[in-house]
């Protein structure tokens, strides 16, 4: 048995597998938790349309929480959640019963600054469209950003702001991103961040605002398999080694499902800032 446990420990496979085994539990661990008791979140201020308020939408309204939908009176994203639970019925998902309790939690739309009495307000707006200066100030609401650029500058200084970032689909993913920004408070880290867990999400924190960890993971990923291929191997063999690790697909044909032009159009603007 020894023996057994001595040659098992020893490949290069398993000290690899330890190490990520322990940079995951690191990573999920929160050091701003010790010692606090979480805010309890009860009501969430959604702002934005489109596919990201819709997926954050169906996220809090199946977790039991009550969604005001912050914006013009004639927004689609009411009628875009309703007939998402219809659907989600109609394919079993759900139950009737549990789309009727989800559907009866969701408010709105109200005016921007007509939202009040709620614990979160969570911005999925595209960067801009919101105007920060007419969110209400007053009570201990926190600001959460949603997409890609948070704009901590921006947000009212009475209100603790942070950012998430969901991968994609936010329904079926499980990460959650948590970034924080400049004057971003312990509480309200620990607050959203067991937010996410209420919503089924993994928690991993940036410390330096910036919330595309899945990029900058493949970016990783990217250059320690191109340098594989300068060393003389081939890309399908790179793909097939990867796969042999348990990863469902290589990079080189994730490149080729994703479009060569799609990955060349997002990493241009990042040459422009990147230091040589």
């Amino acid at each position: 048995e020894q023996t057994a446990f001595e040659e098992g420990v020893a490949p290069t496979q398993s000290q690899a597998l330890r190490h990520a085994a322990t940079a995951e539990r690191r990573a999920l661990f929160i050091r701003e938790a010790k010692g606090l008791t979480p805010k309890q979140m009860a009501r969430v201020a959604l702002l934005g349309q489109g596919k990201r308020a819709l997926d954050l939408g169906v996220l809090l309204l199946r977790a039991g929480l009550e969604v005001t939908l912050g914006g013009p009176s004639d927004m689609a994203l009411p009628e875009h959640l309703q007939t998402w639970f219809d659907r989600a019925v109609t394919s079993g998902r759900l139950n009737a019963d549990q789309a009727a309790r989800a559907k009866e939690r969701l408010r709105g739309p109200v005016p921007v600054e007509a939202l009040s009495d709620v614990d979160l307000i969570l911005d999925a707006a595209t960067t801009g469209s919101v105007r920060f200066a007419d969110l209400p100030t007053q009570g201990d609401a926190l600001l959460a950003f949603a997409h890609e650029h948070p704009d901590f500058g921006a947000a009212p200084g009475s209100l603790p702001a942070l950012a998430l970032g969901f991968g994609v689909p936010a329904v079926t993913s499980d990460l959650v991103v948590l970034a924080k920004g400049p004057q971003t408070s312990a509480d309200a880290l620990v607050a959203v961040a067991y937010l996410a867990r209420r919503l089924a999400k993994q928690t991993v924190v940036s410390n330096d605002a910036k919330v595309d960890l899945t990029a900058r993971m493949l970016g990783i990923w990217r250059l320690a398999a191109d340098t594989c291929l300068r060393d003389g191997a081939m890309p399908a063999q790179v793909d097939a080694a990867i796969r042999a690790l348990g990863c469902p697909r290589g990079p080189y044909q994730l490149l080729d499902m994703v479009g060569l032009g799609s990955a060349a159009a997002h990493i241009s603007p990042r040459r422009a800032a990147r230091q040589p």
